[in-house]
């Protein structure tokens, strides 16, 4: 396939979605061309796109699904399968669960030595979902803490009903919530639980 070829698709899918003009497309094509960068790179660095446009453009390209992270119910049970540090060497997260798959948004959707990791680790196909670089690691510092604990107010799956509970602020001493009562570290409440 010649690169030009990817590059008009490229661009079609853009002018299809009305994130560029014709117009704004053919001075792109020259600025690549002129200077070798990419030709999505282009009308971002222009600010005729943003970065979740392009990338949500490049997902339409390779047929992947686009995951805006920013506006995407994460399921905590999905988060939880897999450790932070795991998270974090691939810019993945596990986001939820589709056709028995576990949805996995990440940066680079085509490392196969992710997903295989992602696979031993948790025992459950993946399936990939492209999301910015920016916006993975936003939701990893969102959902995990530097110490490979879950965030507080996050929702986590409980037992075979998908019933629902808040897990506590994490990594605090127990604190007053009110009069006679107070709020347990996480590790307290999963004993009281057990």
């Amino acid at each position: 396939r010649r690169p030009d070829t990817q590059m008009k698709q490229l661009g079609d899918i853009l002018i299809e979605g009305g994130l560029v003009t014709h117009d704004q497309l053919t001075a792109a094509y020259e600025e690549h061309q002129r200077n070798g960068r990419s030709l999505g790179r282009v009308p971002v660095d222009q600010g005729v796109l943003s970065e979740g446009q392009l990338v949500a453009a490049l997902a339409t390209q390779i047929g992947l699904r686009f995951v805006d992270l920013s506006d995407f119910s994460v399921d905590g049970s999905a988060v939880s399968r897999v450790p932070p540090s795991v998270c974090r060497r691939y810019t993945a997260l596990p986001v939820g669960y589709e056709d028995g798959k576990l949805l996995v948004a990440m940066a680079d959707p085509a490392n196969v030595f992710a997903i295989d990791d992602i696979r031993s680790i948790t025992g459950m196909d993946v399936k990939p979902a492209v999301a910015t670089r920016a916006d993975v690691l936003a939701a990893i510092n969102r959902y995990h803490r530097n110490d490979g604990e879950l965030v507080s107010g996050e929702m986590l799956e409980r037992g075979p009903g998908r019933r629902f509970a808040r897990i506590p602020r994490l990594a605090q001493p127990a604190r007053p919530v009110g009069p006679g009562r107070q709020q347990l570290p996480l590790l307290e409440v999963v004993h009281v639980g057990i």
